[in-house]
């Protein structure tokens, strides 16, 4: 029987040497997106190197409930084996205050989780079923956010999470609509996320209001027009980072860590690059120290460029819970103290 288009799209995205000589973690939700990535890895991989995993996150109730089961549910039916892991509310309650809200917090601890899992299975990729209609709402929440390029690149194929593990998005060049014809033709169901339909949550707009909208003002071309944004958007960045290597004078990229958790950064010694670079600079720095980037949008990254550049201000609050200070030729980026935590 000649596999299904899809199942062949899917193995086509595959790192190279293929899918089946790596141990998979995948990342199960019950929605549309991540039953099509069970079942699809399911029927062209090797499940004896698989391992599902479900988050409960509990901010649902019963319907979280009913999500895990789910999913238990069909990884049996596909021999996969699964693990669910649950949220405590305190968890989460904390979580989203480090990370500027709900959505942030959860996503966090889920990435926490996922990666916790892959190692202790010893997974080199952790899958997630995000796809191309989600690239589009990604572009245009961070556009609109004042994102600056590295923003506007939106999820890439493969990112590492640590030296070992490696997050992949197979569907990213596949549509909602083509998993769940997918799922169609296998005779599979999915739950639906209520909170993905209400619209207390910005992704929520932009995906029911925003984009059928642009859709209508730009019918056959609003949606590829996005994704071509984010690939100029990820050559141009790819360029800034080489360039940024270049221009690095020496000894700059000599960052210790600070006894509170941070880092002194040497800013005297970075003053000199352009400003662009700079940022491009204090994004990978975050990336490196696993800071929180949500609510840091392109004035903030512009702001913390010119303490390096002017010395100016001395001391900034920043979202995640850091401050910024300069002292002497140094930008100190460190926790903030409790007794100033809630200001800005």
């Amino acid at each position: 029987m000649a596999e299904d288009h899809f199942e062949t799209r899917v193995r086509n995205a595959a790192p190279r040497g293929g899918w089946g000589r790596h141990r998979l973690l995948l990342a199960v939700s019950g929605g549309a997106d991540s039953a099509a990535l069970l079942a699809v890895f399911a029927r062209i991989g090797n499940r004896e190197n698989m391992l599902a995993l479900h988050v409960n996150h509990r901010l649902r109730g019963d319907e979280s409930d009913g999500d895990a089961a789910f999913c238990v549910r069909l990884a049996e039916k596909y021999g996969v084996p699964i693990r669910v892991e649950s949220i405590d509310p305190a968890e989460m309650r904390a979580a989203a205050a480090r990370e500027g809200g709900l959505e942030a917090g959860a996503r966090a601890l889920r990435y926490r989780l996922l990666l916790k899992n892959a190692e202790a299975f010893g997974a080199r990729y952790v899958l997630t079923a995000h796809h191309a209609d989600d690239q589009i709402e990604t572009v245009l929440y961070r556009l609109f956010r004042g994102s600056g390029i590295d923003g506007l690149v939106g999820m890439t194929r493969f990112r590492p999470l640590s030296e070992a593990v490696v997050l992949a998005r197979p569907f990213l060049s596949l549509t909602r609509a083509d998993l769940t014809d997918y799922l169609t033709r296998l005779g599979e169901s999915w739950r639906v996320d209520s909170s993905n339909l209400s619209p207390d949550f910005l992704r929520n707009r932009i995906r029911h209001e925003l984009i059928p909208l642009l859709r209508g003002l730009f019918p056959g071309n609003a949606e590829s027009s996005v994704l071509k944004l984010a690939a100029h958007a990820a050559r141009l960045k790819e360029f800034l980072e080489s360039r940024l290597d270049e221009a690095m004078p020496p000894g700059a990229e000599e960052i210790a860590s600070d006894r509170e958790g941070g880092a002194r950064v040497p800013a005297e010694r970075l003053a000199a690059l352009d400003p662009i670079l700079l940022t491009i600079y204090l994004r990978r720095l975050w990336r490196e120290r696993g800071w929180p980037m949500g609510e840091m949008d392109a004035s903030r990254w512009d702001a913390l460029a010119e303490m390096i550049r002017k010395e100016e201000p001395r001391r900034r609050s920043l979202p995640g819970g850091l401050t910024a200070e300069r002292r002497g030729g140094d930008l100190l980026i460190v926790p903030t103290p409790a007794e100033d935590a809630g200001k800005n």
